[in-house]
């Protein structure tokens, strides 16, 4: 028998099932971090070195090792996802940290690759097989050697970084992944920071093994294209790291800055990413164009909403004491007790009255409303306009004075008290010339 409520259930699952997929992948695409747990450092790293063991003394959850964290986590469910015994090779593994965050694991085999693998920490890691070599130069190993290969901080120190890039590709079995990290800026100023590093190496100004090249999250989506390596993340990794700060201490402050990475890759500090060499590897991998677009204007929208709060508060803050809205002389003017009125005359058609202030019916009754005022302890004031102050000048009291002169749409007001501190309308008329 045909029911209708389970069978809109069952059609509204078949519908929400791949809405559901499709948002996952989009998340773990955009903010992969958010899916590890966090786990203190000090606690998951084996053999730690002397240097090592201060950075995991600083603080529990140090932004300084999360380059070492991530990759070690990627590296382990690659290694479950394929469920068969894996290589990894380490691109620059310097002291070998990465091996000490990933531990020792009998279906991971590690290759470390460096300049320099006399270092004494390398050689207590663990590796299976270090081999010295120049990354300039292609890499010492047989084509298809490898199912991931890791790379923290090395591509902006390299001369070449796309050949280093292909040679990276040629490593890997078809369905391995590259892991990689560099210190990140928006397109525009790794341009600029590009020239300028460029400059000082032709004349002999950088320091050995330093900085050649600065990346941004477009110019790594580029390098993996062309390396035939299809980009799965690309990631920020911190907006603010605080070295040894009681923050790194709390896992909502590194869940904090793994989201900002996560939404803007260019104003992370730092890009981490996960680009896959396919199965059957075209010449050139394309990237969605969301994405594409994505990866070169994140910056443009923090940029935009720093500009706008900077225009508002602009907007918002002090106007001239000449130049402002009526509304706004009167409140500085206002000193709790004040009353003001319109003067006869000089109330402009353009204004319409905004301030809904009283007009005197006519100049002459100044004298008892300001009585009336004064019995209740409040300072009457006239508004008058500055070209009109001499018709006055006769038919109000002769205490009348000038509390302040104004700008208001172009128009020069008067503001009149009864106070002994201010200057007397005849006094002022004077000197103006009026």
């Amino acid at each position: 028998m045909f029911t209708f409520r389970p069978f809109m259930e069952s059609l509204m699952m078949k519908l929400l099932k791949p809405i559901q997929s499709a948002a996952s992948r989009m998340l773990r695409t955009r903010f992969p971090f958010l899916f590890w747990p966090m786990q203190r450092y000090r606690d998951v790293v084996v053999r730690p070195d002397d240097v090592l063991k201060g950075q995991l003394q600083a603080a529990s959850y140090g932004l300084r090792l999360q380059r070492y964290w991530w990759a070690a986590c990627m590296i382990k469910d690659e290694a479950v996802r394929l469920g068969r015994p894996i290589v990894v090779v380490d691109l620059g593994c310097e002291c070998g940290w990465l091996k000490r965050f990933a531990g020792d694991h009998d279906n991971i085999r590690w290759i470390g690759l460096d300049g320099n693998i006399d270092h004494p920490p390398l050689k207590t890691a663990g590796y299976d097989e270090l081999i010295s070599c120049n990354f300039h130069d292609p890499l010492p190993l047989p084509d298809g050697t490898a199912d991931v290969v890791v790379s923290l901080h090395v591509f902006e120190h390299l001369r070449t970084p796309a050949s280093t890039a292909a040679e990276v590709g040629r490593l890997l079995k078809p369905g391995g992944v590259f892991l990689a990290g560099t210190p990140v800026s928006a397109s525009p100023v790794a341009a600029f920071r590009t020239l300028c590093l460029n400059a000082r190496d032709r004349i002999g100004r950088n320091r050995h093994w330093g900085h050649l090249r600065k990346f941004s999250p477009a110019r790594w989506s580029r390098l993996c294209s062309q390396a035939g390596l299809h980009l799965e993340f690309l990631t920020g990794s911190h907006l603010i790291r605080c070295t040894g700060s009681r923050l790194e201490n709390h896992r909502w402050w590194i869940r904090l800055n793994q989201l900002w990475g996560g939404l803007f890759p260019s104003l992370g500090t730092e890009a981490y990413l996960a680009a896959r060499k396919p199965a059957l590897q075209p010449a050139v991998v394309s990237v969605g164009w969301l994405n594409w677009i994505w990866l070169r204007l994140d910056w443009t929208v923090p940029s935009a909403a720093v500009l706008a709060i900077a225009a508002l508060a602009f907007t918002a803050g002090p106007r001239s004491p000449h130049s402002g809205g009526l509304t706004d002389h009167l409140a500085m003017q206002q000193d709790g007790n004040d009353v003001f009125y319109w003067c006869p005359l000089s109330l402009p058609s353009s204004y319409l009255n905004p301030t809904r202030l009283p007009v005197l019916s006519e100049l002459t009754a100044a004298p008892d409303v300001r009585l009336r005022y004064e019995t209740t302890g409040r300072d009457l004031h006239l508004i008058v306009r500055a070209d009109l102050a001499n018709v006055y000048l006769e038919s109000v009291d002769p205490s009348i004075r000038v509390a302040k002169e104004f700008e208001s749409d172009k128009q020069r007001f008067l503001l009149l008290s009864f106070e002994n501190h201010d200057t007397p309308l005849a006094t002022y008329l004077s000197h103006t010339g009026t």
